[in-house]
């Protein structure tokens, strides 16, 4: 499981920090949307069909995805919290 938890909470934190607003406030390029699909594809397939490691189930498969987007909505809360709570000092 740790080869598909990389790509996918990386990710996730990479589109959250390169927004100072919510992560969605800010249409990323279509060269940064393409690579995004290709990297998380290529690391889906390989896990899914077991390429040089034990394949995986789709329902972990799934799931991992499904927390690493929850992880995207938690950190982008937590980081506009901190940038008003910074902004104040």
């Amino acid at each position: 499981m740790p080869i598909l938890t990389v790509p996918y909470n990386g990710q996730a934190v990479f589109y959250i920090a390169r927004a100072r607003g919510r992560m969605w406030s800010s249409r990323p390029s279509i060269i940064l949307i393409l690579s995004s699909v290709a990297d998380l594809s290529i690391v889906t397939v390989l896990a899914l069909t077991g390429f040089l490691m034990a394949p995986l189930a789709p329902i972990i498969v799934g799931g991992l995805f499904l927390a690493a987007v929850a992880l995207a909505f938690v950190l982008d809360q937590i980081k506009l919290w901190l940038f008003a709570r910074l902004a104040m000092l």
